[in-house]
This record gives C-alpha cells, structure tokens and sequence, in this order.
C-alpha cells in the first residue's frame, strides 16, 4: 500500500534521528503543515507516557510539483474529469507516488488544467500547468496500411545450409558416406550425385556459381552426432561440409545426416587409450 505523506514525513523524522524503535503516531502527533513554498513546519506533540501534550516544531522541505513534472506535461483526456484522473498518467510518467490527498481535486475542463498542490499536504507543494489531449484515431494516424518489404540490412540473402540439411536423412547412402573421413579427400562430384540420389533439388560440384553446388566444400567434420554441436541427435553419424562461396543459395555448413556404424578404431588409436602395450605394433 502506498504512503500518505503524513507517513512519509514520520518516517523521514525517524530516519533522519536514528529512532529505535520508530515512533509510531500511537507516540506522536503530526499538526498540519505550514511555510511558504518548499519551506515547511510542522508541530509534533507527544503522546509518551510522562511526556504527554510536550510539542516540538520541526522544519523540512516539501517537494516542489514543478521540479518534479517537467518537459512535455501532455496528457491524455480519455475519462478525465477530475485532476485525480491525471494520477495515473502522471505518476507513470514521473515514477511518482502523487496521492489525490496531495492535490487539489478540481474539475478538468478544456485543453489545459493547473495541477495545484494541497496546501495541507506534508510532502507537495507548488502547481503547475497540464496540457489535455483528445485520444488519438489510429486510422487516422496511420493511413496507409498496405506496407511495402521491411528494411532489407546489409547481409548474405542465402538460406542456411544447416537449417536446410537438418532433418534430412541420408541413411539411403550410408555405403558411401561411412567411409569418409575428415582427412579424405572426397570426390565432391560424386557426393552432389549421391545427396540428389536423397533430396528433391539436384546437387552439383561445378567451378563457377550455381545453386546447391558442392564446388571448393571442405569436409569439417566425420563422426558420431554427439560430437558435433548443432547435429540432429535423432541419427548416429553425420559428415559436416563447409559450403564455399561457389554455392548460390546456402551458405555455411551443411549437415549430412545418417545411421551408419561406429568406425572401428585403428591400432594407433587404439593405443594412444591403452598405455600398458602387451608388446610391438605389428
């Protein structure tokens, strides 16, 4: 729930003289403020046991209404009628805590209204001048509805090779791909007629640009899916090609996707995870 500024200003004597406990107004009470302007006073009188009806004047500074709404104080009159209507815009705007027992809750009428203060209130002080608007007509701010293509930014307009190749199985081809490695070097011809073997769009390999084209690929990659972030866990192994600038309509890498079988390992790699050797490699 939200402070009066009675509240406030009890906790800002509490804060400002170190009070524990704080007093409550079960232990004091707070007189109507009165000052000029930002200057303000008010009476506390005690209501401590032994202590009782003793008063004491503390002097404070409220906050100024125009040092806190400035710019452009333009609002909305959409269900205005009284100044306490405005609250909401106003507070939203300012990051505020006005309560309609801080202002005068005048009637709003025509297309501008002074916002003043209530001389009664402990934390504002001071008016200022609002400026009211009728809602705005969308369709008559935006007349034109139909809208030509976004912005096109400064980027490749080649679709992504990896998002294109992702969920397509190659297992059809398995024969072919398992063998390759990332050390081969693969006949790219050969692989285009494989991947057209699986897919709608024909793949090629030719020196010069051209769409799905394999031409001046690097194999990357050549393993279990688990080793290669962005692969398609639903199948075992996949073949990663870096497509070169030769192909038209993808760019990036392409994933080639199938169920084939793990590798046996070589006797080299297989001792490099055995360090107790039963004798010579043959």
């Amino acid at each position: 729930m939200s402070l009066t500024s009675k509240q406030k200003l009890l906790k800002l004597i509490n804060t400002e003289n170190n009070i524990v406990p704080p007093l409550t107004f079960s232990d004091v009470d707070i007189g109507e403020p009165t000052g000029t302007g930002v200057d303000t006073q008010v009476v506390l009188t005690s209501k401590l046991k032994g202590d009782e009806s003793t008063t004491l004047t503390v002097t404070y500074h409220r906050r100024n209404l125009p040092e806190y709404l400035t710019g452009e104080l333009v609002f909305g009159n959409d269900g205005v009628v009284t100044a306490a209507d405005l609250l909401n815009a106003i507070n939203a705007k300012y990051d505020l805590n006005i309560l309609p027992s801080d202002i005068v809750d005048a009637k709003v009428e025509g297309e501008t209204h002074q916002l003043t203060a209530n001389e009664k209130s402990y934390e504002w002080c001071g008016e200022v001048t609002l400026t009211l608007r009728d809602p705005i007509d969308l369709a008559k701010l935006l007349p034109v509805t139909q809208l030509e293509n976004l912005v096109e930014y400064p980027s490749t307009k080649k679709g992504n090779a990896a998002v294109y190749s992702y969920p397509i199985d190659f297992t059809a081809e398995k024969d072919y791909l398992d063998p390759i490695t990332i050390n081969d070097t693969v006949d790219l011809v050969e692989l285009a007629t494989k991947l057209t073997n699986v897919v709608d769009e024909k793949w090629v390999s030719v020196p010069k640009n051209a769409a799905n084209n394999l031409y001046g690929a690097k194999v990357i990659y050549d393993g279990p899916t688990a080793g290669f972030e962005g692969a398609n866990a639903k199948y075992t192994r996949v073949l990663v090609l870096a497509l070169s600038g030769m192909c038209s309509n993808l760019t990036g890498k392409l994933l080639i996707h199938f169920n084939g079988t793990d590798r046996p390992k070589s006797k080299i790699e297989l001792a490099k995870t055995n360090s107790v050797l039963p004798g010579f490699l043959d």
